[in-house]
């Protein structure tokens, strides 16, 4: 039988030197830390090597992570056991911040456009105004405070007539990485009954890894902005509702053990299922993408 990965698997190692040290992070990130931290070197070797990940190479990154700072190893009897150092958790909360935003489901009826000095941030980039003043973008409801001495403009964006939508460019890093994700959501869609456990727990690495890189490279752009076919709309929304349907499997895995090679990891607490703004969320954003789907 084929293995329902392979596509998946086949596209991150088909894409150049793989950087398995950040493969890492993503797993320290979403899986290991909401369950105490701290994971066998077995259990990281099992996950990664679903991936394809041979033993030497996890070997190799990990000890680049921890030259570098970001891990900390230690021993129990015969095993290796690792966790995220002080610098490693310091990075951590603000990129899951980023990574694991609710889906926005009311789209964006009024926007600032502020212009100062030291401008918050979020929103966008938009370049600058008379003197070179910097510019940004917010969608007023998740606006910050005004801060003081900024200029700020507050109206509709109307869409220009060819609806063509402004964002990335097609060529952009952003564009690929989200090409590249919808080509994995796709593959999964009718793959997830087919997964067992430890599959299930591989693709939602490889899901959260892939939208990783794409919202820490930059601002994230509303979908009103955005033209009806690029690949970045309504993806938050997406991602969420397919990783919610990877939670349940996937944590099953993590609660088990494989005796003589890793014990269970300790019970999650509740940001896992209040990740992507929770599973209600995440239902509310599945069924507006089977709406643009159909065309309602």
């Amino acid at each position: 039988m084929a293995d329902p990965l392979a596509p998946l698997i086949d596209r991150l190692h088909g894409e150049g030197r793989l950087r398995v040290w950040s493969l890492v992070i993503t797993v320290f990130g979403d899986a290991i830390e909401p369950r105490g931290g701290e994971v066998h070197l077995a259990r990281l070797q099992a996950l990664l090597g679903r991936l394809g990940i041979e033993p030497g190479a996890l070997r190799t990154a990990l000890s680049r992570l921890a030259a570098d700072g970001w891990v900390k190893r230690a021993r129990q009897g015969r095993n290796a056991l690792y966790r995220l150092s002080t610098r490693g958790q310091r990075e951590f909360g603000p990129a899951a911040a980023r990574i694991y935003a609710p889906p926005r489901i009311r789209p964006v009826g009024r926007w600032l456009l502020m212009m100062g000095e030291a401008l918050p941030e979020g929103g966008l980039p938009w370049g600058t105004g008379p003197g070179g003043v910097p510019m940004r973008l917010f969608a007023a409801d998740e606006a910050p405070r005004l801060p003081a001495g900024a200029f700020v403009i507050a109206g509709e964006i109307m869409r220009p007539g060819s609806g063509e939508g402004i964002g990335p460019e097609p060529g952009s890093v952003e564009m690929r990485e989200a090409l590249r994700l919808r080509q994995d959501m796709a593959a999964l869609e009718g793959e997830i009954g087919r997964l067992d456990p430890l599959a299930t727990t591989a693709a939602r690495i490889l899901l959260v890894h892939r939208f990783r890189r794409i919202v820490l490279r930059g601002p994230e752009w509303p979908d009103e902005l955005l033209s009806p076919n690029s690949p970045l709309r309504g993806l938050r929304r997406d991602v969420a509702g397919l990783y919610h349907r990877l939670v349940p499997a996937s944590e099953h895995w993590l609660d088990s053990e494989a005796p003589g090679r890793f014990p269970p990891l300790p019970s999650p607490g509740p940001s896992i299922t209040a990740r992507f703004g929770g599973t209600v969320a995440a239902r509310q954003g599945k069924s507006a993408s089977s709406d643009e789907r159909r065309g309602d």
